[in-house]
């Protein structure tokens, strides 16, 4: 049995590389399968659709941040005269 292994080694590494390859697809296709089914909120959902929420999210926080700032300086503008 060894020897017939031996003699046959070249057809055993390209069946193996054959194999490699086909389970490679076979996995690259789980993924795409599995693709749809991740929840809306998922950043993997749509690429497209988590940047733009994503974008508009940093928005909101960037409108925020500004406001607080202002509420900040005006907080300590009063502060200074009260004192």
């Amino acid at each position: 049995m060894k020897e017939k292994f031996f003699n046959d080694n070249a057809s055993i590494n390209t069946k193996l590389h054959e194999f490699n390859q086909m389970y490679q697809k076979f996995a690259s296709g789980l993924f795409e399968l599995a693709y749809p089914a991740l929840p809306p909120g998922h950043p993997l959902y749509s690429r497209r659709e988590s940047t733009v929420s994503l974008q508009s999210e940093n928005n909101k926080l960037r409108k925020e941040n500004i406001d607080l700032k202002k509420q900040l300086s005006n907080n300590k503008k009063q502060n200074k005269v009260i004192n």
